[in-house]
């Protein structure tokens, strides 16, 4: 592990998984820096203000290990926001390294469970696509359609924040 990794300062920024995706202002952090998928990771209880994790979260096997683990690393009022393929979505199927597939209603679940606030989850769609897929933008009641035709949307975008005072979390059996 890289030095730093491992640094004890309070109000980090931490970019998780960040790939060659490296933000100034972070503690950009990939697989050869750290395995987030080995608890407890290296930085200490409420040492971080930001956690942004950008397509990663798919990739690692215990969804609600890892949300556990971005509560306790984050500040009271500390942020975790970032992007998760939609299941419904090419993006997310097509890749074979993939192993939780999510929708918004089970990023808000997870959040629930884990006790963050939720700010916001929405589905979203890339920028970067062709002029067929920016069509879909016109299909009416596509909200009501995202779980019946792929493609609808491309990632859920969310953003959580650690509540100031202990959480209220629900019970579940793992």
């Amino acid at each position: 592990m890289r030095g730093a990794v491992a640094v004890a300062a309070r109000g980090l920024r931490l970019n998780l998984g960040c790939g060659p995706r490296r933000l100034p202002g972070y503690v950009n952090v990939d697989r050869e820096d750290h395995d987030l998928r080995q608890f407890p990771w290296p930085w200490p209880d409420g040492s971080a203000s930001e956690v942004l994790m950008e397509h990663v979260l798919e990739h690692l096997p215990d969804t609600l290990a890892t949300a556990e683990e971005v509560l306790r690393v984050l500040e009271p009022g500390g942020r975790w926001a970032g992007a998760v393929p939609y299941a419904f979505s090419e993006s997310a199927v097509n890749e074979p390294d993939h192993v939780r597939y999510l929708t918004d209603t089970s990023v808000r679940r997870i959040a629930e469970m884990v006790g963050f606030e939720v700010v916001s989850v929405r589905l979203a769609t890339f920028d970067d696509v062709s002029r067929l897929y920016r069509l879909r933008s016109l299909i009416p009641f596509r909200g009501l359609l995202r779980h019946m035709l792929i493609n609808m949307y491309d990632e859920v975008r969310f953003e959580l924040r650690k509540p100031n005072r202990p959480a209220r979390r629900l019970v579940y059996v793992r």
